[in-house]
C-alpha cells in the first residue's frame, strides 16, 4: 500500500521497484513480444511505470518502478497473468528515484547463457538458488 505524506499541499509519493523473474508458457518471436509490448506501453505510460525487460527464450526478467500502489497492481497482474508460469520476485524495494525514467516498456533480447549469468549472479546474491528456469 502507497503511503502519501501531505506537506504544505503537496504529495510525497512512495516510489516502490520490483525485480522478477518467469518463464513464459510458450515462446514469443520479436514481432509477438513487441506487440504484446506496444500494449504494455500505454497502460505503462498511464500509470507512470517504467522498467526494463530482457527476454530469452520463454525466460523473463523484469524490473518495474514507479508509484508503490501501481507496481503493487502491476506485479499482481503479472503473477496471475496465464501467460507467465514460476514467477519469483527476486527483489522488492522502496526507491528514492528511478533508474529508467524515460523507459515506459523497453524489451531487450539477450543469449540464455547472459541470461543464465545474470540468474546465477543474483542467485549468489540473494544467497539463494532460483530453479525451474
Amino acid at each position: 500500500m502507497s503511503i502519501s505524506i501531505k506537506i504544505k499541499s503537496k504529495y510525497i509519493i512512495m516510489l516502490l521497484s520490483v525485480l522478477y523473474i518467469s518463464y513464459m508458457k510458450k515462446e514469443y518471436d520479436k514481432e509477438e513480444l513487441d506487440e504484446l509490448m506496444s500494449k504494455f506501453y500505454l497502460n505503462n505510460l498511464k500509470y507512470d511505470i517504467s522498467g526494463l525487460l530482457l527476454y530469452s527464450e520463454r525466460n523473463v526478467i523484469q524490473y518495474i518502478e514507479g508509484e508503490g500502489d501501481n507496481i503493487e497492481k502491476l506485479y499482481d497482474n503479472i503473477k496471475n497473468d496465464t501467460r507467465h508460469k514460476n514467477v519469483f520476485l527476486l527483489h522488492k524495494k522502496e526507491i528514492q528515484q528511478r533508474l529508467f525514467t524515460e523507459w515506459k516498456a523497453n524489451v531487450n533480447y539477450i543469449e540464455y547463457n547472459k541470461f543464465r549469468d545474470f540468474i546465477d549472479c543474483i542467485s549468489s546474491i540473494n544467497d539463494e538458488k532460483i530453479s525451474n528456469l
